[in-house]
């Protein structure tokens, strides 16, 4: 398959990535040879199903090796627009957890601005995004060339056409650890090991990190473009130092040499600093322990002042309702029969002039007369009171509260019939005085209420 000029650059067959000079779709090619193309056998990997959708075998969605990446991406405590160098080892890719996690996640266009999964838990719903394919459940890790591998499988029509008209390098987008632990790979010195990978999705992208000089299979490369991390609870300045030193030295071929040699020292020290962390991190940990003891003991105590408050607040409130229920029945001592019709009345019209539009005398004298009715048969079981400028649905209300009963907002009327359905009132018990009478209540209608 040759490299051929076309409009916008150079490009290696029919699938390849057009680029500005002839050297990088050379650079595609030869990469390509160098994972087994085998001129138009390649084209033998891509098999359409039945219905249309096309597969591709064992392509290649991560590698081992060193890459770049700045210091926004891996901790907060590191300078952000700064690059730093970071190994991914094989026993990351290798880890059949990470194998596990890359099963059947979806193929986007174009990276999602967050991870994909539950909105609620902070990511991006698939369906918002826009699902174009998967990756199927063959992903296994190839010790021969370093790859995590994986068939990928195309739904869309429109995504299809897309990565015909050049849209090839793929790049996988997944959660994953940085820990500081300097060191040389194949001549590369890092600064941090990128650890416990975990799949998210795979998206196509114009233009990936590694760009073209990754394994292609039927125009496609690879990329790792994208990824969500955990960062760093605390870094030491004296490490986020030598990160700088390291990344200096790769500039400077005499002290990248010198920083090579210093490796193993650099290491112990770094191990050295780890232990002294995690000595001041355990401290940290105790006073937050302690701190979280002292804030919970003022939270209790300040729910129990709370729950006292809403106890006397409430003895005051029945202690009022009850001087008030005392007062009124000492009014009504000695009214005659002109003073009662006159009260009725004005009740009467009080109620007329509060009531719902459209509602007539007799309509509201129906609803006092039921409205008294319930007071009289409510006034057996928790004494008399004034329900004179009280609806049928206060009248309500107050019973269901004053015996104890729960109701639901608006179902009182229903709750109270039914209790006082069949019930017969308690007879006077000659024995027990007035300051026993409203335990022996309680005792009466315990069974009742449960």
């Amino acid at each position: 398959m040759p490299v051929r000029k076309v409009d916008g650059g150079w490009k290696w067959g029919d699938h390849g990535h057009v680029y500005p000079t002839r050297a990088g779709a050379e650079k595609q090619a030869a990469a390509a040879h160098a994972n087994g193309f085998h001129g138009d056998d390649t084209e033998s990997r891509r098999v359409e199903d039945i219905n249309g959708w096309f597969e591709v075998q064992g392509n290649p969605l991560s590698k081992v090796g060193v890459f770049q990446y700045s210091g926004k991406f891996i901790s907060q405590d590191l300078p952000p627009d700064e690059l730093f160098w970071v190994y991914r080892p094989a026993e990351s890719l290798s880890d059949p957890e990470t194998i596990e996690s890359f099963k059947l996640v979806p193929w986007t266009n174009d990276h999602p601005k967050r991870l994909l999964g539950d909105p609620d838990a902070g990511g991006i719903a698939p369906e918002e995004k826009g699902i174009e394919g998967v990756v199927g459940e063959q992903v296994y890790f190839d010790p021969a060339d370093g790859m995590l591998k994986g068939n990928i499988k195309v739904f869309s029509r429109a995504h299809a056409d897309r990565i015909a008209s050049g849209k090839e390098e793929l790049s996988v987008g997944y959660r994953s650890k940085y820990e500081y632990s300097p060191g040389v790979y194949q001549g590369q010195s890092y600064q941090y090991i990128q650890k416990e990978i975990r799949g998210n999705h795979l998206a196509s992208v114009d233009h990936g990190r590694m760009g073209p000089d990754v394994a292609v299979l039927d125009g496609f490369t690879f990329t790792i473009d994208h990824k969500e991390i955990f960062p760093m609870r605390k870094t030491n300045k004296l490490r986020v130092a030598m990160g700088k030193v390291i990344a200096l030295a790769d500039q400077d071929p005499e002290m990248k040499k010198l920083v090579t040699q210093l490796a193993p020292g650099l290491n112990k020290l770094a191990s050295m600093q780890a232990v002294m962390d995690a000595e001041e991190l355990k401290e940290e940990e105790k006073k937050d322990d302690e701190d979280d003891d002292l804030t919970k003991a003022a939270k209790d105590a300040e729910e129990e002042e709370k729950r006292k408050k809403e106890a006397e607040d409430k003895a005051a409130k029945d202690a009022e309702e009850e001087e008030k229920r005392k007062k009124e029945e000492k009014k009504g001592e000695g009214m005659d029969s002109k003073e009662v019709q006159r009260i009725v009345a004005d009740a009467v019209a009080k109620a007329l002039a509060q009531a719902p539009h459209g509602m007539d005398a007799k309509e509201m004298l129906v609803q006092v007369g039921q409205r008294d009715k319930l007071a009289e048969q409510l006034s057996h079981f928790i004494g008399t009171f004034d329900a004179s400028e009280m609806t049928h649905t206060e009248v309500a209300e107050y019973g269901v509260k004053k015996l104890g009963i729960a109701a639901p907002k608006g179902a009182e009327l229903a709750v109270l019939t039914g209790y006082l359905h069949g019930r017969k009132a308690p007879k006077p018990v000659t024995t027990m005085d007035a300051s026993e009478s409203p335990n022996f209540l309680k005792t009466y209608l315990a069974p009742a209420a449960q």
